[in-house]
């Protein structure tokens, strides 16, 4: 459900900005499941708390199809997300070409 949304407009990052966040929003959903899945398992919350969970994630990824749709997003969003890509995700790709550039391939 998120995947589609997420790639149906382009971002300044390019392709790896948009993997990026794939990881990021796969690794988040993976973990809220298996929190919830374990909690469930102690005894702490009903197993219907598992179809509540992916209740949300579906309410989540419909939002996202009817926000990317939408042309004047909101300022302070697309700020927030320009400022996670400026400070997050740049330096993680400055780190990892500079890593590439120093180990060049074939040569160990």
């Amino acid at each position: 459900f998120f995947a589609l949304p997420i790639s149906l407009k382009p971002k300044r990052t390019g392709k790896s900005g948009v993997f990026i966040l794939g990881i990021v929003v796969l690794l988040t959903t993976y973990n809220l499941h298996l929190f919830i899945y374990r909690s469930a398992a102690e005894g702490q919350v009903n197993y219907l708390f598992l179809w509540l969970e992916q209740l949300l994630l579906l309410g989540l990824g419909v939002g996202l199809f009817w926000w990317i749709e939408k042309k004047d997003h909101p300022v302070f969003i697309t700020a927030a997300v320009e400022i996670i890509i400026d400070r997050i995700v740049q330096p993680i790709l400055r780190f990892i070409t500079l890593r590439r550039s120093e180990h060049p391939p074939g040569r160990m």
